[in-house]
């Protein structure tokens, strides 16, 4: 596995997801908050995103980022998964005004809100597999039920 190629694949993705939440980011913006997560096939229909002002009030509670930044973190968790620790569950990734971002993920979150199905949950081991170890207590007990 050659990491250098990996981590330019890295860059390469999230470069294209700041420069398109640039492009489509709301009037007013100086922080955007987005939120992905994905179990198996299921992206509980894509990212969420809080939209603050200078002043840090929120002026979009709940805006859908376009589908090609959904589709761009599809890309990222994919190109991301290692064997023994599978793919990373959620990511929640910050954009402040004009172009600086940071993002932090989530290999073992507390369970979702919305629960995802046994089928999501076997499918995520199939595309993502990983050591027993490393699947979430939430998840395993999802399968097992």
């Amino acid at each position: 596995m050659n990491m250098a190629a990996n981590i330019e694949e890295h860059t390469e993705i999230l470069s294209r997801i700041t420069t398109r939440m640039q492009a489509v980011a709301p009037a007013g913006w100086n922080r955007i908050d987005i939120v992905y997560g994905a179990i198996g096939d299921n992206d509980f229909g894509g990212c969420s995103a809080l939209v603050f002002n200078s002043r840090g009030g929120v002026i979009f509670l709940g805006w859908l980022p376009p589908e090609d930044v959904t589709a761009d973190f599809a890309a990222l968790r994919a190109a991301m998964a290692a064997p023994v620790r599978g793919a990373w569950l959620q990511a929640k990734y910050f954009l402040k005004y004009p172009d600086s971002y940071s993002i932090e993920y989530f290999r073992n979150p507390r369970a979702p809100k919305r629960l995802p199905s046994a089928l999501d949950c076997v499918r995520e081991l199939e595309l993502f597999p990983r050591s027993a170890d490393n699947v979430p207590d939430w998840m395993q007990q999802i399968i097992d039920s």
